[in-house]
């Protein structure tokens, strides 16, 4: 899609990113069709890769800072996509596992996995409470 070290050139890729997947979202062929259902890719994709590139955009004058102990933005942004290539790598490795077993699955570790869970509610932590 291109290079993202900056953010014109995340802007574009961003753009990119849309309009392939747009691309592939309107052929016509039993394969393609069968590749995106494959990773579930929807309209959804196009948007969010737009709005993510309208968010890049609109933040051009905000400046980096971020607390002591905390990830600047970039570290954060590059720490998101990784998380979301990664999930969605463990989708595709899933499908294909279901349609043969001899497809390996992927499986992240606990930091992974501690960072992908989904916040806890109250009821978590009040179990956790109780358990711990």
């Amino acid at each position: 899609m291109g290079a993202a070290d900056t953010k014109a050139g995340l802007v574009a890729s961003l753009h990119s990113l849309a309009r392939l997947a747009r691309d592939w979202l309107e052929r016509d062929g039993h394969a393609a069709r069968a590749l995106v259902a494959s990773i579930d890719l929807t309209t959804a994709d196009v948007e969010a890769a737009l709005a993510a590139a309208h968010a890049v955009i609109a933040g051009n004058g905000v400046r980096e800072a971020h607390a002591p102990g905390h990830e600047p933005p970039a570290v954060s942004l590059a720490t998101g996509r990784v998380l979301l290539e990664m999930a969605l790598a463990l989708r595709v490795f899933e499908r294909a596992h279901r349609w043969d077993d001899r497809a390996p699955q992927l499986v992240p570790g606990p930091a992974t996995c501690a960072v992908l869970a989904p916040e806890p509610t109250p009821e978590h932590r009040r179990r956790a409470e109780i358990e711990g």
